[in-house]
């Protein structure tokens, strides 16, 4: 169990490769997690809170943000549309006024 600990978390840049791999999906959370359950209980639960954090708060607050300039991209090109039918439309009047003239 020691071994398996200081493989995983013996510095902090193993710690910090190992939180990223059970985030992204690179390792299982229950072979990450073992270790640090086996020091205590508590130690499970600060572990298993900072995933449900990393999975469901930041991940979720990355996607709000594209889909804000999804949303953002798309109304300007709805602006754009509307600005290009007016220009469509004002042409026409003017070619319409110039026939009848």
């Amino acid at each position: 169990a020691r071994e398996q600990i200081d493989h995983l978390y013996g510095s902090l840049d193993r710690t910090m490769m190992t939180l990223f791999l059970t985030v992204s999906g690179g390792m299982e959370w229950s072979s990450a997690a073992e270790p640090i359950v086996k020091l205590g209980t508590g130690y499970g639960v600060i572990w298993t809170g900072y995933i449900a954090f990393m999975m469901f708060g930041m991940l979720n607050v990355l996607t709000g943000i594209f889909v804000d300039s999804a949303i953002s991209v798309m109304n300007n090109d709805k602006d754009n549309m509307i600005l290009a039918q007016l220009e469509e439309r004002t042409a026409l009047i003017t070619f319409i006024s110039n026939v009848f003239r």
